[in-house]
Parts: structure tokens; sequence; C-alpha cells
């Protein structure tokens, strides 16, 4: 037995289900419903199902009586570090701060990535962006650097140092494609100077994605911030994919130029997403509202001009962790992270808390 219950008495489509034995016909029996937002009147009435030795199903048996509640507003909770995934002991997530090397606390923060030693790159990068980290006059030589203070080997970073893809590995078709990218980074030459790590890249197409489909995707995510709005944070997440959960797509490979370059084989993403989060924080800094949306693109060519739309690219967060196996944006209250992480609507996730 137990209870069917909804926000409305013609819709009681939720049920919670009792735990206890039950013996009797009668008597008392509870069931929890954890299927609830906070300040939200709801509807209930009991059900039973009972054997039917005739037919050899159960008959349900409903009350005629429909009751309510009327949840608690919940708790509002501070957030720390909202853009960070969750993430096991064994995974090597490393953080670089502004103030230069991997020792800082949250607030000078660069970035943060859970670096694999399989595919040489990182399965995602998290940060936040404001408005200030787009603006300066940082700027950098375009040459790239072994990230030294991650206690990752050379031997598992990409030897792209002074040369993109073409010369060391595979074809000049690729290029160093930044996860978190440099222009979101101008305000601080230490920053700047961290997104040029090689453990900050992966082989993009250049021409066709890296400069079209994806450069405009970048320039969006910047765009949503102001010089009226400073304090406004976008946090952001971003990563490559090699094969989804449960698919096979075969990976493809970039060879190195000979035996002595390490390593000597770098495999190619077949997919990059990106998601994006807003929250909303009362005078005590706890999270009282939340908006996110997401971004799945396959790596491919998408031709020299800027490509489709970049909203034809919009996938929920919830649809990105099925096919990463990420539980993105961990940090946030469960209240809005079950309910949030369903949005694919860009206007609604552009205007949220402005």
């Amino acid at each position: 037995m137990g209870f069917y219950y909804g926000v409305s008495e013609d819709a009681l489509t939720l049920t919670a289900s009792t735990t206890e034995l039950i013996s009797d016909a009668s008597g008392t029996y509870t069931a929890v419903a954890n299927q609830c937002a906070p300040a939200t009147k709801y509807y209930y009435k009991a059900f039973m199902k009972v054997w039917n030795p005739d037919t050899n199903v159960y008959d349900t048996i409903e009350s005629k009586v429909v009751k309510s509640f009327t949840t608690t507003e919940s708790t509002p909770v501070s957030v720390s570090l909202p853009e960070l995934p969750a993430y096991g002991s064994s995974d090597k997530v490393v953080t670089m701060y502004r103030t230069g090397g991997t020792s800082g606390t949250d607030a000078n923060r660069n970035y943060t990535f859970n670096y694999s030693t399989t595919y040489y790159s990182a399965l995602w990068v998290a940060y936040p962006l404001t408005y200030a980290d787009t603006q300066g006059d940082a700027s950098h030589s375009g040459n790239w650097a072994y990230n030294t203070a991650s206690g990752i080997s050379n031997n598992y970073q990409v030897n792209v140092i002074s040369n993109s893809y073409g010369v060391n590995y595979g074809n000049s078709d690729y290029s160093r494609g930044h996860q978190i990218p440099n222009a979101d980074r101008k305000s601080d030459q230490t920053a700047l100077d961290q997104t040029y790590l090689v453990t900050n890249q992966t082989p993009q197409l250049q021409d066709q994605f890296n400069a079209s489909v994806w450069s405009t995707l970048e320039g969006k995510v910047r765009g949503l911030l102001s010089s009226t709005r400073p304090t406004e944070t976008v946090y952001v997440i971003t990563g490559p994919v090699y094969q989804t959960i449960g698919g096979d797509e075969t990976i493809t490979y970039l060879d190195a130029a000979n035996s002595s370059i390490k390593p000597s084989r770098v495999p190619i993403p077949n997919y990059y997403w990106k998601v994006l989060l807003k929250v909303k924080t009362n005078s005590s800094g706890a999270v009282v509202g939340a908006s996110t949306i997401g971004f799945w693109y396959a790596h491919k060519p998408y031709g020299l001009t800027k490509g489709p739309d970049f909203t034809t690219f919009i996938m929920s967060v919830n649809e990105i962790e099925k096919k990463t196996g990420f539980n993105l944006f961990s940090n946030l209250p469960d209240e809005y992270e079950d309910t949030v992480e369903a949005n694919t609507n860009w206007a609604a996730f552009e205007s949220f808390n402005r």
C-alpha cells in the first residue's frame, strides 16, 4: 500500500509506497513522498493492492478521500565552487591559480581540470567567468608549455610546445584547441599564460571547427556578460568525448613523426561539449535560484563559415551527463540540480537573474 500524490487533485501522478510489512487490511501505515518541491501544496490519497486469486493479478483499491499537505520553505544553502563536477579520489584533478601554480584560495582560482593519462587530455575543465575576465591587455606569444606544476609527467603531456599538430603529429588540419579559451582570461597575465599549458588543449579541426562553430559558441558565452553587470558570473565546464557511455565509436589517432616523441599516438575526440550555470544568491551568499544549459557538438568539419546557428547544438545538462557519465554541477543543492539541468531554452538561460 501507499499513497498517490501530486500538485493537483486531478493529477495524482506520483507514488509513495510504504516499506512496512502489511499484515492487516486496517491500521496505520506511513510512506515518504520524496519528489516534493519546497513551499508547495500537494494532494494525496491512499491505495492498497490486493492479490486476486481468481484473476491472478493485483486489484487496486483507492481511497475516496483526498487530503493535502504543504511543504515548508527550503533552507538556502551556500555553495562553494559551483562549477565543479563530482570526482573520485582516483581522478587526477588539478586546480590552477591566478597567483601561479597549484596552490591558492578559492577566490583566486583560475580553472580546475580532470586529466586523463589514457587520452592525454583533460576530460573536463571547469572555471568561473566574469566580464572582467574578458577585458584587459594580457597577451601571449602563442607558444605552449608543459604543465610542470601539476605533477603530471611530461610523457603524458602532448609535445606540441612550439608547433601545432601537423609538425610532430598527424596533419595540419588539427590545431591545439583551448578548453578554457585564452580570451576568457585577458585580465591577468598569469591566468592567460596558464591557458597555454598543453594539459589545456586537445587536437581540434582548425578551420572548420575550432575557428568556426566552436569559436562562435565561445563568443556567445562571453556575450552573456556585460560591464553593466560586473558581478555576474557564468560557471563553465567544457570537455572532449572519445566514446559516449554505452557507445562504440571508433577512435582515430594522430601518429608522432618519430618514436622519440612521447606520447607516440594521440587520440582525436569524437565530440565536444560545454555546459553553463548561473546561480542567484541572497545577501548571505546562499543559493536561491539557478539555471543551466548545455551544448553538444560532433567533432567534424562544419565548413569555413560560422556554420549552423549555435542554438541547434543545445542539449540539456541532464542529457550530457548521460552521454559522458559525469555528475556535473554536483555542488548545487539537490532541489536545483534535479530540476534546472533539464533546460534547453537559450533565451531563458540568457535572461536568468537579470
